[in-house]
């Protein structure tokens, strides 16, 4: 049997596989995730709460990545703060050449962001003005992490929705710029109802879902629309969750 336990490297928590045979293993474990340092015995049941580094790879103009933003919202409903996000940005093309020479044109790319909407996210069947490199737009989101560190899962979005479903070029800067305004500012209203991080309702009040300007969770009609994707998604996982359990 295959198990894994933790141990301590450099104050960090790391996940190891255990080789010896034991009658219990972690799977048997009720409740989250659970490790301690050092092998898995059967009559050790110190365990510690740690949480498993986890890599996004993405682009702002990959529809399989965008696609699967639901997917994504269920894991980390499911699995909550076991596991510790990190946004990597792949850069899928450097220069626009390199994806018209591949046949690639705007007509082409319209019809086939079609073939994504089965999936459930909005797509638009417009053709963009010219083909675009998405590398200054993965260089914007890093910026944003550099200045506001968790800011840049927002400017992904905030990039993802806009690319699918405007007419915007991924290496203009001044568009860039105008769907990250809202980001970077985070908000137009001078207070923010708080909201819990797992399941985004309000703090004290269950069933309540601080969203928007409003709420102070945008800077305007994009940031807005979205935080609402967002808690809509977590409105939808909240009513699966109340059903499950009912």
């Amino acid at each position: 049997m295959r198990r894994f336990g933790a141990s301590e490297r450099g104050g960090r928590w790391v996940l190891a596989e255990d080789t010896a045979q034991s009658s219990t293993s972690l799977a048997s474990i009720p409740g989250p995730v659970r490790a301690r340092p050092g092998p898995v015995h059967a009559r050790d049941t110190s365990f510690r709460a740690v949480s498993i580094a986890t890599n996004l790879y993405n682009d702002p103009a990959c529809p399989w990545a965008y696609s699967e933003i639901p997917e994504l919202r269920v894991i980390e409903w499911r699995y909550g703060s076991q596991l510790d996000w990190r946004l990597v940005l792949i850069g899928l093309t450097e220069d626009a050449s390199q994806y018209v020479a591949r046949g690639y044109t705007p007509l082409l790319g319209a019809l086939g962001q079609l073939n994504f909407r089965r999936y459930g996210m909005p797509f638009s069947p417009a053709p963009k003005p010219r083909i675009s490199a998405t590398a200054r737009a993965c260089r914007a989101v890093v910026a944003a992490r550099l200045i506001d560190p968790g800011s840049e899962w927002r400017a992904l979005r905030a990039l993802q929705l806009a690319n699918f479903t405007t007419p915007l070029v991924l290496e203009d800067d001044e568009q860039l710029m105008a769907v990250l305004t809202g980001v970077e500012t985070r908000t137009s209203s001078p207070i923010r109802i708080k909201r819990n991080k797992d399941d985004l309702q309000s703090i004290n009040t269950k069933g309540l879902y601080p969203t928007g300007e409003g709420a102070g969770y945008a800077g305007g009609i994009l940031s807005a629309a979205v935080d609402g994707i967002e808690v809509a998604e977590a409105v939808a996982l909240s009513m699966i969750r109340a059903k499950n359990q009912g």
